[in-house]
């Protein structure tokens, strides 16, 4: 059972917009194109392993997806969480494509690809942190002892696994994808005594989802930016150009002729993911380069905000939490 749904991370979502507000040629646009492609990479890599959670019983494994808690004033962070009877299990996802050397010695992860090396954090480190963290953390909150259990989940099915000689024992705890259920039914039979039961899991359960605590990205701050980097105007979903004008009531692309009636959506999601979570009507009327307050009043009070105050004073903002602002437009 999916407790915590599959989605977009936060920082995706603010840097797809980012990359679509700054021009080609500015100077941080290589490096707004490169972290996004890391960490679509991530969430490619996450979202294959669903396919194989969801060859588990529904009704036994209790399935969170990017979960992040707090202990006082630090967080930590699981990229999956199965949470059963018996046992919770934590699943630390790498989407890394070529040979990928567990250096057990300096506590590194080395990858090989067409000749290079490069060095990442090593994630089996990683998990043990998490393994610790979550185990205070449900004693703490939860007041219950669960057995915590761990894997590296490898996505790319062609990365080959290494060790050092004599370490073989590491390959117990890193797996590709596709040995998951396989790996997880035999914790299953490791652990054989309920430590919940089912009214016990569903109240963990809950603690958990209410205890997230999604993280802060500032997408301008992260590159150094501020709001008169950002190109404003109601981008074309045809041919991306930010210039649609409110035409008898839809936007219409003068350089496509394509029409859309709500093509402001997108551009206020942009606004709110980056510059802030309130807009009022003149700052509604900048962004979108459109003239008309009474239009600019119609179109906001058509969408699903929140808002305080009234006349000029009106000032809007999404009801959901900025993760789910897609899902509140």
């Amino acid at each position: 059972m999916i407790v915590k749904k599959f989605e977009m991370s936060l920082e995706i979502l603010k840097l797809k917009s980012l990359g679509k507000r700054i021009g080609s040629s500015h100077a941080v646009n290589s490096e707004v194109k490169s972290e996004l492609s890391k960490r679509l990479a991530g969430h490619k890599g996450e979202q294959s392993l669903l396919y194989y959670l969801r060859q588990l019983p529904e009704k036994e494994h209790f399935i969170f997806h990017n979960l992040r808690l707090q202990e006082r004033d630090y967080y930590f962070q699981i990229d999956f969480l199965i949470l059963t009877t018996r046992f919770a299990l934590i699943l630390e996802t790498k989407n890394i494509m070529g040979t990928l050397f567990f250096d057990s010695g300096f506590g590194q992860l080395i990858r090989m690809k067409d000749g290079e090396e490069d060095g990442f954090q090593d994630p089996l480190t990683q998990a043990r942190r998490q393994q610790g963290m979550l185990g205070k953390w449900l004693l703490k909150y939860g007041g219950v002892r669960v057995p915590i259990e761990y894997f590296v989940v490898v996505s790319n099915p062609s990365s080959i696994i290494r060790t050092d000689p004599g370490k073989a024992h590491l390959f117990k705890r890193v797996i590709h994808g596709d040995k998951l259920p396989e790996r997880i039914n035999g914790l299953g039979s490791k652990f054989k005594l309920d430590v919940l039961d089912q009214r016990g899991v569903k109240r963990v359960c809950k603690l958990l989802l209410k205890s997230h605590r999604p993280a802060e990205y500032d997408a301008l701050g992260r590159f150094g930016l501020s709001p008169s980097d950002i190109s404003i105007g109601v981008q074309c979903g045809a041919c991306g150009k930010l210039r649609m004008e409110r035409v008898y009531g839809k936007w219409y692309c003068a350089d496509c002729g394509n029409n859309d009636a709500n093509a402001h959506m997108s551009a206020l999601k942009d606004y709110f993911y980056l510059i802030k979570l309130t807009i009022t009507n003149q700052e509604f009327r900048d962004f979108m380069l459109l003239e008309s307050p009474d239009v600019a009043k119609r179109l906001l009070n058509e969408l699903n905000l929140g808002y305080s105050g009234s006349n000029k004073g009106r000032i809007y903002y999404p009801k959901a939490s900025v993760e789910d602002i897609s899902a509140s437009l």
